[in-house]
């Protein structure tokens, strides 16, 4: 995933707080967490069992958007759960929507 959009694309940042739960496999929460910590556009919290907060950063909407699909993708993710959203600039009554969560088969 590129840290800036192209050329064309808006750049207008989001920054969204998410609530992740890990899987119950200790082996796949490490690997997740790794995975999550490596991410340049995240900051990851503690992990307290089997739940990780993290805030996250992109350029613009449509980053976001991908952003919360790939987390979603990781090994060892169960669920996500997007907890708040910032727009710099956006009017919140046509700000654009994220889906609320993902469940993800393990």
């Amino acid at each position: 995933m590129d840290a800036f959009p192209p050329a064309d694309e808006p750049v207008d940042p989001v920054i969204g707080g998410i609530l992740v739960q890990l899987t119950d496999d200790p082996a796949e929460r490490t690997e997740a967490e790794a995975t999550l910590r490596a991410h340049p556009a995240l900051t990851v919290g503690t992990r307290s069992g089997p739940w990780l907060t993290l805030a996250a950063e992109a350029v613009n909407a449509a980053a976001a958007r991908d952003l919360h699909s790939w987390i979603a993708t990781v090994r060892g993710v169960r669920w996500l759960e997007v907890s708040a959203v910032f727009f710099e600039g956006l009017d919140p009554h046509t700000a654009p929507t994220f889906p609320t969560s993902q469940v993800q088969s393990v």
